[in-house]
């Protein structure tokens, strides 16, 4: 819960291994390696082609070097001598640890881009109490004008928007009543001008 939170993603999924998404390539540097390896070459190939690829990328990041085993005997193998590179899906990003790999997928759907405009919209709402010094519980009227993209993506989420930024009254598409405080801005490249004022207190 926390990851997903403080990465603003919607899931998280752990699995075993990262191969359905990620593939790994192996490239000996045979010229380097010819020398030291001599006739045992195939077998050199016959152990790069059965090790797991995760395994040969974590130990040259952690330690610098690949141990294998030929013939009975280890063979320890240098950056200069074998690189190991990961390559995401189509789609997907990948980068790989000490811990293991993290895979994000890329895409965005309409929908996913529907509620970024609205976490922008979100943020610079949030900024500009801030930057009003408004107390932490102080309860607001807002008030956003702007393009139908921007106000489409806030329509749907207007309770989430009025909790978060403790708004007890939202108002779409109109401009900033007299005595409202106002800040211009933009999300997406499209003006965004904000109204914001304190709301009535009771008794």
């Amino acid at each position: 819960e926390l990851m997903r939170d403080e990465l603003n993603v919607h899931e998280i999924r752990f699995v075993a291994a990262a191969d359905e998404l990620v593939s790994y390539h192996v490239k000996p540097n045979f010229r380097a390696l010819g020398p030291r390896v001599g006739a045992r070459m195939p077998l050199l190939k016959k152990a790069l082609a059965e090790a797991e690829g995760a395994s040969l990328l974590r130990a040259l990041e952690s330690e610098g070097c690949v141990s294998l085993e030929l013939s009975g005997e280890a063979l320890e193998l240098g950056p200069e001598e074998i690189a190991v590179s990961m390559e995401a899906r189509p789609g997907f990003a990948a980068a790989a640890g000490d811990v293991g790999v993290v895979v994000l997928h890329t895409e965005l759907s309409p929908e996913l881009l529907e509620e970024g405009i609205f976490r922008e919209v979100l943020n610079r709402v949030q900024s500009f109490r801030k930057q009003l010094d408004l107390e932490y519980t102080g309860r607001i009227l807002l008030t956003l004008q702007g393009e139908e993209r921007v106000l489409a993506a806030v329509r749907p989420r207007l309770d989430e928007l009025a909790r978060e930024t403790l708004a007890v009254q939202v108002a779409l598409g109109e401009a900033p009543p007299e005595g409202a405080q106002v800040s211009e801005t933009r999300v997406e490249g499209e003006i965004l001008i904000l109204g914001l004022q304190l709301a009535a207190t009771k008794g």
